[in-house]
């Protein structure tokens, strides 16, 4: 029977290394809609026809809960995995050692390569499995039989029903005023990180980097904003580029949210965002994951980021060159030299950040990112290079381009100190 097998997700590895990962067991639904590969090197948009999802359930839904004792699940189980870039991966992960599985799960899907020790895949070789790329979340799957979406089935599944979400206090509604000067979120805005109760919010402001600039934000329950359920006052600061992030706590787990920022009266669209599920929850639907890697500005069109904003997935798991430091491709000519300190870094980031296929793409899902090597440069390791001076020099740089890194990401990480961050988390969902 088709299953779905619980493992140990990552969302990412900041350098080569063991890939550890976190329990959690999910179903992946592929892109609804077909398109034929993109001639342009290094941005190929291969996806899979299938139904569309169906409908999200709030409030009193009925979830399937992990019972206390885990029973054993298969061996392994495939994965049709949901990706938009280079092209598509897919995946077949084992239980982690010592967590079994519990349930079985039907969905979408093709078969899958086989992982036979996730646990001690490096990021290379997670992302080299498929010849381009797999989404740095080692993900339980399954096969198609006709029964996706439906819930957990078989005897190894425990159905219960848990107590409805209690009522969130909702908001007033403020009237904004009316818009002042230039219009300040040019960069768009962005989700990430998200836990089961908060999730950060991020934005960016066009406006005098001399003095901190105090700016809101609200999130609601719905797009029109008639159910406010957290409204913050937060800061972009010149000391951050001017970015500004919150993490917005109290948030009801498993539940798509929208959210905006005001700031002189101007008020951006509103962008969507979704909580994890709570601590032992298994979902009735299948998690749709988006996975991005490899960005690079010159070279094309980014025509596939077009193509995450229509499917609208769950979460998207950007696996790292979100920016190249070494812009040269033929598309969209380059004539900046390299970043090398952290101004030329920064610029970096807005000039990817102003595109509106990637504001778009980050306004439909919360984000987990991480890096590869262009973020600061290529085939770097340490304090080490094939692409330039490397000792103290490299360190410096690497510093500034993690610095930046943090600045334009909407990651929940504390921000770096010198030439060392830490980017390694485990995600439940």
């Amino acid at each position: 029977m088709p299953s779905t097998t619980p493992v140990r997700a990552l969302e990412k590895l900041a350098a080569p290394g063991p890939l550890r990962m976190a329990g959690t067991p999910v179903a992946m639904a592929s892109p609804a809609s077909a398109r034929a590969s993109s001639p342009r090197p290094g941005r190929v948009a291969t996806t899979t026809p299938v139904p569309p999802a169906s409908s999200d359930t709030r409030p009193g839904r009925r979830r399937t809960t992990l019972p206390a004792s885990r029973v054993s699940a298969p061996s392994s189980a495939s994965t049709s995995l949901a990706s938009w870039c280079c092209v598509v991966g897919w995946v077949t992960a084992t239980p982690y050692p010592g967590r079994a599985g519990n349930s079985a799960r039907s969905g979408y899907g093709r078969p899958a390569m086989t992982a036979s020790s996730p646990s001690r895949w490096s990021r290379r070789r997670f992302l080299g499995a498929t010849g381009a790329g797999v989404v740095a979340v080692a993900l339980g799957g399954c096969q198609d039989d006709g029964n996706a979406g439906r819930g957990p089935v078989g005897p190894s599944a425990t159905t219960s029903s848990a107590p409805p979400e209690p009522e969130l206090e909702t908001l007033e509604a403020i009237d904004h005023g009316a818009p002042q000067g230039p219009a300040p979120f040019g960069l768009g805005v962005a989700s990430g990180d998200p836990d089961h109760e908060s999730v950060v919010l991020w934005t960016w402001v066009d406006r005098d980097p001399s003095a901190p600039v105090p700016l809101l934000v609200e999130v609601a329950r719905d797009d029109a904003f008639e159910a406010i359920v957290a409204r913050e006052e937060l800061r972009a600061d010149p000391a951050e580029a001017m970015t500004a992030r919150i993490v917005v706590r109290g948030l009801a787990p498993d539940t798509r949210h929208w959210f905006r920022f005001v700031l002189d009266g101007h008020v951006t669209p509103a962008a969507r965002t979704r909580t994890a599920p709570a601590p032992g929850a298994l979902p009735d639907q299948p998690l749709r994951v988006g996975h991005l890697s490899c960005q690079r500005w010159s070279s094309g069109y980014w025509t596939a980021l077009d193509d995450v904003a229509a499917q609208a997935p769950d979460v998207v798991v950007h696996c790292g060159d979100y920016v190249y430091e070494s812009d040269s491709g033929s598309v969209r000519p380059v004539d900046e030299a390299p970043p090398t300190d952290l101004d030329g870094y920064r610029a970096l980031w807005r000039r990817y950040k102003a595109e509106p296929e990637l504001q778009a793409a980050h306004a439909v899902a919360p984000w987990l990112i991480t890096w590869d090597d262009h973020e600061v440069v290529n085939n770097y390791q340490g304090a080490a290079t094939t692409a330039g001076p490397g000792g103290e020099q490299l360190l410096e740089r690497r510093a500034a381009a993690y610095r930046a890194w943090w600045e334009f990401t909407p990651t929940r990480l504390e921000p770096p100190e010198g030439p060392d961050l830490a980017i390694h988390r485990v995600v439940d969902w």
